[in-house]
């Protein structure tokens, strides 16, 4: 259990860890809190929210980037013109 609430205590967003092991209070693991014997639950400092409503706050740049990125994705994975076969022979294949 030491070993998980430090991990635990090592990630920016947690606050606060309550566990009702004497030895791990002592150490400033975790919060002693009644009824904490047999389980852990961790209070997290709310992550920022950037304007475009994305976790982490991505800067304007960051997102133009990764919209690029996407539409010339999606660009290359559509057929072209020349990779469908012309109308007429749909038609005459039914």
């Amino acid at each position: 259990m030491r070993e998980m609430l430090e991990a635990v205590a090592a990630q920016p967003l947690v606050e606060r860890v309550f566990f009702n092991d004497p030895d791990l209070v002592d150490a400033g693991l975790c919060t002693d809190l009644s009824g904490h014997d047999d389980h852990v639950h961790v209070e997290i400092e709310p992550p920022a929210i950037s304007e475009a409503g994305r976790v982490g706050g991505a800067d304007a740049a960051g997102e133009k980037a990764a919209t690029a990125a996407r539409d010339e994705a999606r660009a290359a994975s559509e057929p072209t013109e020349a990779a469908q076969p012309p109308s007429d022979a749909l038609e005459a294949s039914r």
